[in-house]
């Protein structure tokens, strides 16, 4: 079990196109039965001026397809596109009215859709795969937005300091975890979720609370 605990984000690289927003950290103190865990942090919102169309002049070929330019185009990067051309580098998406410039090694300039330009990142919500643009949490070595970091079973939102329960890489709340995954006292019955005692009997493996225990030994 889990409580949050702070870390500070490295901001993405900054590009003269994007424009920076204040940030703000939360920070609490970690659950004594969890080595996981969880921080919530902000990373400065991104924005991307979105290329104008305009029709296109007489004589003049696309960047991309090297086709001569007819109607409409974009006007990025340094060159001219047909508005089909102007694609994501990655998913292949038209990227013409909103776009995020990336240089590659071969040093020139392409274009990435919102999702893309963040999942190079390392900036993508493990629960909707959504880009994320303000503060979020760090939990189980994921990322996710704040609203999104629930209990796998119910609905149950964790704040940066409450505790939750890890199995199998999924997140539980109390009552789930003890209803699907905690052992259950020998004794009582019911779930233990801290320390125990384990005592073999009849060659079974039995599990008591340390209470319990004291009580029916």
């Amino acid at each position: 079990m889990s409580e949050a605990q702070p870390t500070l984000p490295q901001p993405p690289p900054q590009d003269p196109s994007h424009q920076n927003r204040s940030s703000k950290d939360i920070a609490a103190e970690s659950f004594p039965q969890q080595t996981n865990q969880t921080s919530l942090q902000s990373l400065p919102v991104q924005t991307s001026s979105a290329p104008a169309p305009e029709l296109a002049p007489s004589v003049q070929r696309c960047g991309k397809c090297d086709l001569q330019m007819k109607g409409s185009f974009v006007r990025a990067l340094g060159s001219t596109y047909h508005l089909d051309c102007f694609k994501c580098m990655d998913c292949g998406q038209i990227v013409a009215s909103k776009f995020f410039p990336i240089t590659e090694p071969d040093g020139k300039q392409y274009p990435l859709c919102e999702r893309d330009y963040f999942r190079r990142l390392n900036l993508v919500c493990q629960s909707c795969g959504g880009a994320l643009r303000g503060s979020y949490i760090t939990a189980l070595d994921y990322k996710y937005h704040i609203e999104h970091f629930t209990c796998s079973v119910c609905p149950t939102v964790f704040g940066p300091q409450d505790s939750y329960y890890e199995h199998d890489g999924k997140v539980y709340c109390h009552y789930h975890y003890s209803l699907c995954y905690a052992v259950k006292c020998a004794g009582c019955r019911t779930a233990i979720l801290k320390q125990f005692v384990e005592i073999n009997r009849n060659s079974q493996d039995e599990h008591w609370h340390p209470e319990c225990y004291m009580i029916h030994k």
